[in-house]
C-alpha cells in the first residue's frame, strides 16, 4: 500500500501526476490518503476553510479504482461546517466507492483480515465531537494484527519534530506498527524507531501531497510505499518500505505532481 499526506484543495485547477508517480502509485494494492477538508460545498464560509471540488475526486479515481482508496476524515478541517454537512461529505465519498475511515463512528478500517488502520486527529479549527480523535488511540490497536496509526498531529510548519513528539511517537510504537503521520504541510523525518518489539518504521509528517499554495515549503510531501506478508504463523509483517519525496508545481490551469530526488530542506536525505 502506499500513504500519501495531505490533499489539499486545488482552486478549480486540475491534477496531473508525473509518470514515475504515477507508477509509485498505481502499483500499489491500497492508496491512502488525507482528504483535508469536505468534498461539497457549504452554506456559509469560515476562515480558512477547505472545500474540494470535483477534480480531487477525478484525481483519486485517476490512480486507482475507488474501492481501494483508503480516505481519513479525521484532519483539523473536516468539520468546518458542522455535523450536517461533514455527514453528507462521507456519504458523497462513500456514493462514489471509496473507503471512508476517521469519523467516531468509523475510526478504523481492516484493509484485509489482519491489517488494521486507524485514522485519528489531533486538531480541529471547530468543534468536531463527530471525528475520531487521539484520546482513542490506545482504545484501538489489536494483538494478532499488523496495526498502522494514520494521524493528524503536530504542528504546522515544523519540519522537524519537538522532542515531546518524538516520545509520543515512541509510545506509540508499544502498540502499533506502523506510523504515518500528517497535518504539518511540510514534510517530516522517516525514521526507524526502537520499540519492545524491534524497530519500527514511522514517518513524523507525509507534509502536503497536493496543494495549490503559494507558498514554497508546502508544495513538499513524501510518498511511502510499503509492502506486508504473512509469517510462518499467518501474521502480517513488515516486508520493505521505500520512500520519495514529492512536490506540487504550478503549470497553467494544472497542478503537477511529481515524484523528487531531493528536497531543499533536507538536502542530506534521498529515498531509500
Amino acid at each position: 500500500m502506499v500513504f500519501t499526506g495531505d490533499w489539499m484543495p486545488t482552486g478549480g485547477k486540475s491534477i496531473r501526476f508525473g509518470d514515475g508517480l504515477h507508477r509509485f502509485l498505481s502499483s500499489a494494492d491500497y492508496l491512502v490518503a488525507n482528504f483535508e477538508g469536505v468534498s461539497l460545498p457549504p452554506a456559509y464560509r469560515v476562515v480558512m476553510q477547505q472545500v474540494h471540488g470535483e477534480e480531487t475526486l477525478e484525481a483519486l479515481a485517476a490512480i486507482a479504482p475507488p474501492h481501494r482508496v483508503v480516505l481519513s476524515c479525521a484532519n483539523n478541517h473536516a468539520a468546518d461546517h458542522g455535523f450536517s454537512l461533514f455527514e453528507e461529505h462521507v456519504r458523497n465519498l462513500k456514493s462514489m466507492g471509496f473507503m471512508v475511515v476517521g469519523s467516531r463512528n468509523r475510526p478504523v478500517v481492516e484493509l484485509v483480515p489482519g491489517i488494521r488502520l486507524a485514522a485519528l486527529t489531533q486538531w480541529s479549527n471547530h468543534p468536531g465531537p463527530f471525528l475520531a480523535d487521539l484520546q482513542m488511540e490506545k482504545e484501538l490497536a489489536r494483538d494478532g494484527m499488523f496495526n498502522i496509526l494514520y494521524p493528524h498531529w503536530g504542528f504546522e510548519l515544523e519540519l522537524y519534530p519537538r522532542p515531546p513528539l518524538v516520545e509520543t511517537m515512541k509510545n506509540w510504537l508499544t502498540r502499533w506498527d506502523l506510523v504515518m503521520a500528517h497535518h504539518s504541510h511540510t514534510p517530516g523525518p522517516v525514521a526507524a524507531l526502537d520499540s519492545p518489539a524491534g524497530r519500527k518504521p514511522v514517518a513524523f509528517s507525509l507534509g502536503d501531497f497536493v496543494t495549490c499554495s503559494r507558498q514554497r515549503k508546502n508544495r513538499w510531501g513524501i510518498v511511502v510505499r510499503v509492502c506486508l506478508g504473512k509469517d510462518v504463523e499467518g501474521t502480517f509483517r513488515l516486508r520493505r518500505l521505500d520512500w520519495r519525496f514529492c512536490v506540487t508545481e504550478s503549470r497553467g490551469r494544472d497542478l503537477i505532481v511529481r515524484l523528487a530526488d531531493r528536497c531543499p530542506y533536507f538536502p542530506g536525505a534521498v529515498g531509500p
